[in-house]
């Protein structure tokens, strides 16, 4: 258990400080050696892998997964704002600041969230069904996050055209899926913290962020315009992760009187 506890460590660190080269311009640097599609499954290949070690990291104990997501929502703000060069007519200049303070605020946090964890180990705790699919959901929500930060330049010649959207055919089918996913996803969140007595309030604001986004993209797609999926999506992360369950003093010596009572019993 150790063992396993220090490879997602040292996976964490690494993955971190890589998402975060790229954020600072390491991804134009890249591109010089390595084709745009290959690129393209590296980026989200490494933010899939990093979301999904801070998922299993605050089941397991070893962190709360904030200073990770702010991480990720930095690599990702210009990406959740564009509108293909159209944003620096609507948005501020300082709105694509933002990205830096959000990398660097998350190192800061998860750099000290794995220093005050460090000590802390594997439970058996984390091997419940209820905690697979919570793994499982973070997958899908994953999945569904990739399309929705395209949502603001997806809807843009139909906004800037006055032409209605067909939320169901072509590519908009993804982004409506998408959509409709991630708000089942954050409403089962709300179920199951309800049932655990964990963090209601956190959870039902999660699931709040995705109903206004979702107002947001099938009643009026031009408020996209002016940077509210960056927000909408990066608090709903945030919330989200914050609202998983995790594995509190799950220390060495926790785990030991654990085991002495579960063999008295």
């Amino acid at each position: 258990m150790e063992m396993i506890n220090r490879i997602l460590r040292i996976a964490q660190i690494v993955l971190m400080f890589f998402i975060i080269f790229m954020t600072l311009g390491g991804i134009y640097f890249l591109l010089n050696f390595i084709p745009v599609t290959l690129m393209g499954i590296l980026y989200w290949g490494v933010i899939a892998l990093f979301y999904l070690s801070l998922v299993i990291g605050r089941l397991t104990g070893i962190g709360n997964g904030i200073g990770g997501i702010l991480i990720i929502c930095g690599a990702l703000w210009n990406a959740m704002a564009s509108l293909n060069g159209y944003e620096v007519m609507f948005m501020p200049a300082w709105f694509f600041k933002i990205p830096l303070v959000l990398a660097f605020s998350g190192l800061f946090v998860l750099s000290i969230d794995l220093y005050l964890k460090r000590k802390v180990v594997i439970s058996h705790k984390v091997r419940t069904k209820s905690n697979f699919w919570i793994v499982v959901m973070n997958l899908l929500v994953m999945l569904g996050f990739y399309f929705l930060i395209h949502a603001p330049r997806v809807t843009l010649a139909n906004v800037d055209q006055a032409v209605s959207i067909t939320y169901f055919t072509g590519i908009y089918l993804y982004l409506s899926v998408a959509a409709i996913l991630l708000t089942a996803i954050a409403l089962g969140l709300v179920i199951m913290n309800i049932k655990r007595s964990y963090k209601i309030g956190t959870s039902i604001v999660s699931f709040l962020v995705i109903l206004t986004f979702d107002g947001i993209y099938f009643a009026t797609p031009a408020s996209f315009w002016f940077g509210f999926n960056p927000v909408l999506l990066s608090l709903y992360l945030l919330t989200f992760v914050a609202a998983l369950p995790v594995i509190k003093n799950s220390s060495k010596r926790s785990l030991v009187v654990e085991n002495q009572k579960e063999s008295m019993e």
